[in-house]
């Protein structure tokens, strides 16, 4: 579960580093971020492989590394994922107007 100051972003796994890091190209914004597996996804053995979709959170503090935290099984689920958070958000801004 995210902290409340987690900042959650799709992106793509452009190269895979030592020590369960990657480089995420963030999909919303077009930063590369510095990314490293989440225990969960250690346990449970996931493997994340380069060209891959994930789900990033990022803290408000540090918005060059992060924390990988699910890998979507293909691109169009991350793409409906971002198009379903860019829609939400759309909807509290225009009824905040």
């Amino acid at each position: 579960m995210a902290n409340n100051s987690d900042l959650e972003f799709i992106g793509e796994v452009v190269e895979v580093l030592p020590a369960r890091r990657y480089l995420i190209r963030l999909v919303e914004m077009d930063v590369i971020v510095e990314g490293t597996m989440s225990g969960k996804m250690k346990l449970n053995k996931i493997t994340v492989m380069e060209g891959d979709y994930v789900k990033v959170e990022l803290s408000e503090y540090e918005m060059s590394k992060g924390r990988v935290v699910y890998r979507y099984k293909d691109p169009q689920q991350a793409l409906a994922a971002l198009n379903t958070s860019t829609e939400s958000e759309n909807d509290v801004l225009q009824s905040a107007a």
